[in-house]
């Protein structure tokens, strides 16, 4: 699956979020062509233990937090707080007195101050006309003009106005990096939202791979799912529904840096019109591949995942197993769980074995 396609798809998703949900006719005539590009058969690597065997019986999958993922880099942001502040920064400066405006709404709503004149436009007039290029304030110029006439309320209006545009250009733009310093470190922490805030479940494309079964099924002691997808038309919406976010792990050598200014300058707009923007679609698709990227060394994996909103909803339908492989190392109390759930399941059951012929493992059906 190449990345145009994810493109596409991610462009999809976000222009049909809510119709995805409930509409089952579109979410099937979706998957009729999306599963073409995911392999049919895909694999998870399991522990034994007795959440994975209820769960493997009842037909179900248990979706973790992201938060459990031992990467600590897997499903994140990539942020380069160094440029983020600078790009911040800069954003402070080439928006003033939007950033102004937003912090004099905010003095109105809690001193209850209602002054409907008092406008966007009115900021950018202090800006242009009462302060230098080198950002000096021209206080006489200002005394002379704005404190000297007017109604008190514009008096107060004005001059607050003028000691928050002087705060961010005084000390050589000390002001702006303190807040752009201090923004960076909490983009910093949403990063690391997704984490908490969705569920996913991973597969893979490799049923024999060691690195896989060491690190994922108790060094050959577990076993492993095999889902045949093939068979999604016969399931009910519960269970094909969650497949339309099913795609890969992008494997790079470096995870690419995720440009937050955009998400300011919508924030800031949305905050000074207040109007609902529409969506940044490219934004989005962007920030969705960042979940999807890793960096090469997990390669190996070969990962397929797909991810919903974490509502402790983490059990899910999912009766899609058409085999179960079990590790070498397997003991026999763990052998005759999967015995009992192979035979209600009705699917085959696999003992790995060493090859001695060869330097990789085999498998071989078993009675049960």
């Amino acid at each position: 699956m190449d990345e145009s396609y994810i493109d596409e798809h991610y462009k999809f998703l976000i222009e049909n979020e809510e119709r995805i949900r409930t509409d089952e006719g579109m979410v099937r005539k979706i998957l009729a062509s999306h599963l073409s590009h995911v392999p049919q058969k895909l694999y998870k690597y399991r522990t034994c233990n007795r959440q994975n065997f209820k769960a493997l019986k009842d037909g179900q999958i248990y979706m973790p937090s992201a938060n459990d993922f031992k990467d600590p880099f897997d499903y994140t942001l990539n942020f380069d707080l160094s440029k983020q502040t600078y790009e911040i920064a800069k954003f402070f400066k080439d928006n003033l007195a939007q950033i102004v405006f937003v912090g004099m709404q905010d003095i109105l709503k809690q001193k209850r101050i209602i002054a409907p004149k008092f406008t966007l436009k009115d900021v950018q007039f202090i800006i242009d006309n009462y302060f230098s290029k080198d950002g000096t304030c021209l206080e006489e110029k200002f005394e002379r003009e704005i404190l000297s006439n007017g109604n008190y309320a514009d008096r107060v209006l004005y001059k607050k106005s003028k000691e928050f545009i002087s705060d961010f250009k005084k000390d050589n733009e000390a002001k702006i990096y303190e807040i752009a310093e201090d923004m960076a470190q909490k983009i910093n922490e949403v990063s690391r939202r997704p984490r908490t805030q969705s569920l996913v479940y991973c597969m893979t494309e490799d049923n024999a791979s060691g690195p896989m079964w060491e690190n994922y099924a108790d060094g050959y002691s577990g076993f492993c799912v095999e889902y045949d997808l093939s068979t999604w038309q016969e399931k009910p919406f519960d269970e094909i529904k969650n497949l339309i976010y099913l795609l890969p792990i992008i494997y790079l050598d470096e995870k690419p840096i995720f440009n937050m200014e955009p998400f300011f300058e919508s924030a800031v707009k949305e905050s000074v019109f207040g109007e609902k923007l529409d969506k940044n679609i490219s934004l989005q698709i962007d920030l969705n591949k960042q979940l999807l990227r890793k960096q090469k060394d997990y390669d190996y994996e070969r990962e397929w995942r797909f991810a919903i909103k974490n509502e402790g909803n983490n059990l899910q339908p999912f009766s899609f197993v058409s085999a179960i492989y079990m590790g070498k190392d397997i003991s026999e109390t763990n052998k005759k769980h999967l015995k009992v759930t192979a035979k209600k399941l009705k699917i085959p059951l696999h003992q790995q074995k060493l090859n001695y012929f060869g330097s990789k493992l085999r498998f071989e059906e078993i009675d049960i």
